[in-house]
């Protein structure tokens, strides 16, 4: 692996997730308890991407790599949304949340893009399933 790849991808990350994450928010009340964690806004495609990205730059920081599953990662699961995550490692990851009206993707380092309509890592990008 090129030598530059790494530490462009974790310069990325400290861009690009501090972003996401004052993007979300404060967590939204709606009344159900979501796991261990806490997290409110579980059923929100974006909010559940926001913080997945979170998640996973504390892991890469920790550990040198992305998780390749919302396990590994101690990650709440998701109720009323889907949530699919591919790659891991020390390449990036790919992460593509749904609910029946919007489909989010997102994606970070040098792994390809999840769906066809998300070209930049770091960006987030949804869609309309209508």
């Amino acid at each position: 692996m090129n030598r530059w790849i790494i530490p462009a991808l974790v310069a990325s990350l400290a861009v690009t997730v501090p972003a996401l994450a004052q993007e979300a928010g404060p967590p939204r009340s709606n009344g159900h308890a979501h796991g261990e964690h806490g997290h409110d806004d579980m059923d929100d495609v974006r909010a559940v991407l926001r913080l997945l990205a979170v998640y996973q730059a504390r892991h890469h920081a920790q550990h040198g790599r992305f998780a390749a599953s919302l396990q590994e990662l101690g990650f709440p699961e998701p109720r009323q949304i889907t949530l699919q995550l591919s790659g891991g490692g020390r390449r990036g990851f790919a992460a593509v949340s749904g609910s029946a009206t919007e489909e989010c993707a997102y994606f970070e380092g040098t792994v390809a893009p999840p769906r066809e309509f998300i070209r930049r890592a770091g960006e987030l990008v949804c869609r309309s399933r209508h």
